[in-house]
């Protein structure tokens, strides 16, 4: 149902641009995270005529673009995820066995190539930290849609 049928926008507080804006509220509080039985109650109560059947469609298709915006959105922080967590851990596994066996450590104790180790291995390790929050909060999206959480970041 395409909600934008009942707007006729150059009417005036006609019937259809007030149920339009009812239905468009609806739309807004299900991309904010609110609980689509009490965005239901709440429409319900509102001066307008609507049908009960007409309101449910609109909520219906408001949770389906909300859903798929959501899985857009975790599709896409699981591939910057993985762009970050997997050449920031290896990065990182690397450095700390390079700087664990004394590679790094023996060519110069307290000058810059052991401390730029240490500031490349914090580096790496806080891009895998990032790289596998995203990862997660990916996963979350994808799977579970609108029910993920509140505002599309």
């Amino acid at each position: 149902m395409n909600w934008r049928e009942y707007a006729p926008r150059d009417v005036p507080d006609s019937e259809d641009k007030k149920l339009a804006k009812l239905i468009d509220e609806m739309q807004a509080r299900i991309t904010w995270g609110e609980d689509p039985e009490e965005i239901r109650k709440w429409a319900l109560t509102q001066d307008v005529e609507a049908t009960a059947r007409q309101i449910d469609e609109a909520l219906a298709e408001a949770i389906r673009r909300r859903s798929a915006a959501m899985r857009r959105g975790g599709r896409r922080d699981l591939l910057i995820g993985a762009a970050f967590f997997l050449p920031g851990g290896g990065l990182a596994a690397w450095m700390g066995y390079e700087i664990s066996v004394g590679v790094f450590h023996g060519i110069a104790v307290g000058r810059v190539p052991s401390v730029l180790a240490y500031v490349l291995l914090l580096i790496s390790a806080a891009a895998a930290v990032f790289g596998g929050w995203l990862l997660l909060r990916g996963l979350d999206r994808v799977i579970f849609g609108h029910r993920a959480g509140g505002v599309d970041a």
